[in-house]
């Protein structure tokens, strides 16, 4: 009978430690969604507000704010290239320190270029009452790859490429900024 109430006392204990174990990773599983829905908003933030800016840069570039048309046209492009190259971004850039990050930067000058060219030819082709339908008929792969290629062989790479290197440690500083003290560098 000893040997019985024993082996139920410790019985009680191993439920009770299961339960807090449980509770904990509970409370950790919920901390671990905050941090993530904290993670993507803040890319969202950040992708919004560089795509913007960075739509200036073709609009000038590329002409594309001569016509008044293009300009709508021209600043959406923009705002979904930054927030999938953000997207794409986030994740290496921080689980690498600034001397990564910078060469993230150089690749998200083309990266972002392709992505900006493709969804301006996309917008022009579906939506033509959005820009002045002088792109309607460019295939979106085709412009996209052109202006990924222009972005890194054109004179303007030596004010552009800086540009992007800083916007990508502008990245790297807004989305470690979030993290709590004691995690990991490369948690998400």
């Amino acid at each position: 009978a000893a040997c019985h109430r024993a082996t139920g006392k410790a019985g009680r204990r191993v439920k009770r430690l299961q339960l807090r174990r449980s509770q904990a990773a509970r409370r950790l599983d919920r901390q671990i969604i905050a941090l993530a829905m904290k993670t993507a908003a803040r890319i969202v933030t950040f992708g919004t507000v560089s795509g913007l800016l960075w739509s200036v840069v073709p609009g000038v570039l590329t002409e594309l704010f001569d016509s008044s048309a293009d300009v709508f046209a021209t600043l959406l492009a923009g705002l979904c290239a930054g927030i999938v190259t953000t997207a794409l971004l986030a994740v290496p850039v921080t689980k690498v320190d600034r001397g990564g990050a910078a060469c993230f930067g150089c690749l998200s000058l083309p990266l972002g270029a392709f992505v900006f060219g493709y969804t301006f030819a996309l917008l022009n082709r579906h939506f033509p009452s959005l820009a002045d339908g002088r792109h309607a008929l460019a295939q979106p792969i085709e412009v996209g790859f052109t202006y990924s290629v222009l972005s890194v062989v054109s004179i303007f790479v030596f004010v552009c490429l800086p540009l992007a290197i800083g916007t990508t440690l502008t990245l790297k500083a807004f989305l470690q900024r979030e993290k709590p003290a004691g995690s990991s560098s490369g948690a998400l």
